[in-house]
């Protein structure tokens, strides 16, 4: 990437840019490897080269590099979700246990209270949670009376992958919850 005098120093008058696009317009999750603060920089930075090569002097360089480099750091994150890298299932856990063994026992926590518990159980717990957990409780309930996710995705006017996204966090938080625990054992 050549650039001129002219270029270079528009880009180290301009290094704050990267930060401040990074700052406001990415959510980043710092135990995500792929949203490490120094790699961003160094995308942000290339897209601020980037954009000292193409100004073309009509409007002002800070809108327009902040532009660029907020496209230099999509195209980072397209690429990302079209190559996302494999996580191996087999690492240990606290108790000893494999990942995929944990996520097992897991499972059968959920199920074995899913099949002992009642539609007046599901109730006390539903009073207990709000949100998506309750939505999530209401179609556990829904199911012990006997309907379809689809049935239940009707009655609510969603589509049915909400309804199991719903299922899905209700187990997960009625894992950690002691009641539900007590009624398994």
């Amino acid at each position: 990437m050549k650039m001129t005098l002219e270029q270079k120093d528009l880009v180290v008058q301009n290094l704050n840019l990267v930060n401040e696009v990074i700052y406001y317009r990415v959510k980043r999750n710092p135990c995500d490897p792929d949203h490490d603060l120094e790699d961003l920089q160094q995308i942000g930075r290339l897209g601020l080269c980037l954009a000292a090569q193409g100004y073309d002097g009509v409007r002002p360089f800070p809108a327009y590099a902040r532009e660029v480099i907020w496209h230099q750091l999509l195209h980072h994150f397209k690429d990302l979700s079209r190559n996302p890298k494999t996580l191996s299932m087999e690492y240990e856990t606290d108790g000893g246990l494999s990942f995929s063994e944990s996520l097992a026992d897991e499972a059968n926590v959920v199920y074995e209270a899913e099949n002992r518990m009642n539609r007046e159980e599901l109730k006390a717990l539903e009073e207990r949670y709000q949100g998506t957990v309750r939505k999530g409780i209401q179609a556990m309930a829904l199911k012990l009376d006997g309907l379809s996710g689809s049935e239940i995705a009707k009655l609510y006017r969603v589509k049915p992958n909400h309804v199991s996204a719903w299922i899905s966090r209700a187990q997960h938080r009625l894992l950690q919850d002691q009641t539900l625990l007590k009624l398994v054992s």
